[in-house]
């Protein structure tokens, strides 16, 4: 390794959701006593894995990552990314990113809506009217899976016991445990002051066909995400 980067953190293990898509829920420390959950999704095609929201895995997190496959492609749809310039460095990825200043690195491919992606079978959706746009994809298998950053989080009780007890207690206070819930602080951060609102965006997202949600945050709500979110976005006032 050529330069320093952040240590691993607590996670689980791999786990295989559905045929060639992986799920691993690791941790992110965000301030003093305060640890969350963050996860991770692998895409297998053809012995190359894609990483989006990435986390650096431990030895044996690592050793279990490449009996996968070859780790050959890297995707930053969001805000997620402090462990991406480690997967760089060892593995030398393909870099698929949205447009964004200051990452250290230069991305070989921008994502954008409807653009490539480095695995069939998939789109890229954007949400327009953020001021800093999240890019989730949508998987035509298995029903529709839906991949995302933090737009939409799944958080249940057991979450939040990955994480710190403080984070857990914060997490709680701050609105994010609930099914298919719009995350709180991504919301305020990327609403515009004026002009269009999200409202528009997530109308456009229900129009897609999914039935699974694989979140940067939380676990897989698997089966009924589609109609979990739709009542999530009748709550929300944006």
């Amino acid at each position: 390794m050529s330069q320093t980067f952040p240590p691993s953190t607590f996670h689980g293990p791999i786990k295989e959701v559905f045929p060639d898509i992986f799920y691993v829920q690791g941790t992110v420390k965000m301030g003093p006593a305060v640890q969350i959950t963050r996860s991770m999704v692998i895409i297998r095609e053809n012995g190359e894995l894609s990483l989006i929201n990435a986390i650096r895995l431990g030895s044996e997190g690592e050793a279990e990552l490449e009996k996968l496959g070859q780790v050959k492609h890297l995707l930053k749809i969001g805000s997620h990314g402090m462990d991406n310039p480690y997967y760089i460095d060892k593995y030398q990825p393909k870099v698929w990113s949205r447009k964004e200043v200051g990452l250290g690195y230069e991305p070989d491919v921008m994502i954008e809506e409807n653009g490539e992606l480095p695995f069939g079978n998939a789109t890229v959706f954007k949400f327009q009217n953020a001021t800093s746009p999240e890019f989730p994809i949508l998987l035509g298998r298995e029903g529709g899976v839906l991949i995302t950053c933090d737009s939409v989080q799944n958080w249940s009780k057991k979450d939040l016991k990955i994480g710190s007890f403080i984070g857990g207690i914060v997490t709680r206070l701050l609105g994010f445990l609930g099914p298919a819930k719009i995350g709180p602080m991504w919301l305020k951060t990327v609403t515009p002051e004026a002009g269009p609102n999200l409202s528009f965006d997530f109308e456009r997202l229900l129009a897609l066909d999914f039935k699974h949600l694989l979140s940067g945050h939380g676990s897989p709500l698997l089966g009924d995400a589609k109609n979990t979110l739709e009542k999530q976005v009748r709550k929300v006032t944006f």
